[in-house]
């Protein structure tokens, strides 16, 4: 059942810029823009029908779990019909207004005219974007889904972090050759830090009946109270140098990782266009212009890509990061908690990317 929260408002969002422009040669122009939005009343869905807590998981820095321990199954895999407040519904979804999201840029951009109508114009971009949650898409049962949460679907406060489309340093350059007997050549390079990512665990640690959405608790293998398999194991993935998720995972050792508190390594590309103008009739010309994509990939396979993040943890999902930690592998009774076996590989992403392409085209003006 969907609803309509009594106090639930439009989403807005305030914005205010300012840039300074100041030309310190006929040739050279430099510029610094500051940018600021904040976003109020974004909407996000919770599930009404979802009970009061069960008992916490005195392991996990208390995270609740809304169903008893007793209906847990030996495998670890509880049943969300034991947390339902009334059992003749499933989810009860309430539309709210506890969504915020926050952004920061400052730009500063420089452009500087050459001889024989060459040119170069580059661009720093450091931005912050953070947000409780970036849920937007599809349904709402996708609210919970696609919200990584340290606790309580319902309290999204402990959320609040780096955007999933956040990055935080962006770079681009662009240059334009001096023309040779017709022919313009210019090229264009982009870099830019890459995406961040939760990480979570594999499986309904809380009993919401939402698996990968629960962040995961980071066991610190020089605790003695971590069991000896699972800090040996993370023992091994702090050892891991092609592990992406190292820093993150050392800076939350001891408890509940922050919602996309990694970032994937940063990426670049290089384009290129080559063009050459002729007279046709008249005064009419035709223009023949070569596009080179990811010039790097061309000149060799291994060039050019990228860290690609899994798409959340459903291919319906395009925004949000989510790389498991932790497995669910089964329930103890008798000290109500979890047992766990560790991704070893969490953070070694495939490094690929678009390949490169080259497109020809002819512009024709009269």
């Amino acid at each position: 059942v969907n609803v309509m929260g009594a106090g639930f408002r439009v989403p807005g969002t305030r914005k205010a810029s300012l840039t300074y422009v100041r030309h310190l040669s006929p040739s050279l122009t430099v510029s610094g823009t500051l940018l600021a939005a904040e976003t109020f009343d974004n909407y996000q869905y919770f599930d009404r029908n979802l009970g009061a807590r069960a008992f916490a998981l005195d392991n996990e820095s208390g995270r609740p779990v809304f169903v008893p321990p007793a209906t847990i199954s030996a495998a670890g895999r509880p049943s969300a019909t034991n947390a339902f407040v009334h059992p003749e519904f499933t989810h009860v979804l309430e539309l709210v207004s506890t969504g915020r999201g926050r952004e920061r840029s400052a730009i500063v951009e420089a452009s500087l005219a050459l001889p024989r109508d060459a040119s170069v114009r580059a661009a720093f971009t450091w931005n912050d974007s953070r947000d409780n949650s970036t849920f937007s898409c599809c349904i709402a049962r996708t609210a919970s889904l696609f919200t990584p949460v340290k606790g309580d679907p319902r309290d999204i406060s402990g959320s609040w972090g780096p955007s999933d489309f956040d990055f935080r340093h962006k770079v681009t350059v662009f240059g334009e050759l001096p023309p040779w007997h017709g022919i313009v050549a210019s090229a264009r390079y982009v870099g830019s830090t890459g995406r961040p990512f939760s990480l979570v665990v594999n499986g309904d640690v809380n009993g919401d009946d939402y698996s990968g959405n629960d962040l995961a608790f980071v066991f610190d293998p020089n605790d003695a109270a971590t069991p000896a398999d699972i800090a040996a194991a993370m023992r091994r993935v702090l050892a891991n140098p092609r592990s992406i998720a190292r820093d993150y995972i050392r800076r939350s050792l001891g408890r509940i990782a922050d919602r996309n508190g990694g970032f994937a390594p940063w990426s670049e590309r290089v384009d290129l266009r080559i063009s050459r103008s002729f007279a046709t009739v008249a005064a009419q010309r035709a223009e023949l212009i070569v596009d080179v994509y990811n010039l790097a990939n061309l000149l060799n396979p291994a060039w050019g890509g990228q860290y690609l993040l899994p798409q959340g943890i459903s291919a319906s999902n395009p925004v949000a990061q989510q790389l498991p930690l932790l497995n669910v592998v089964g329930f103890d009774q008798a000290t109500r908690r979890y047992r766990y076996s560790v991704n070893e590989d969490v953070g070694v992403l495939p490094r690929r990317g678009e390949p490169y392409q080259v497109q020809v085209g002819v512009r024709y003006g009269f």
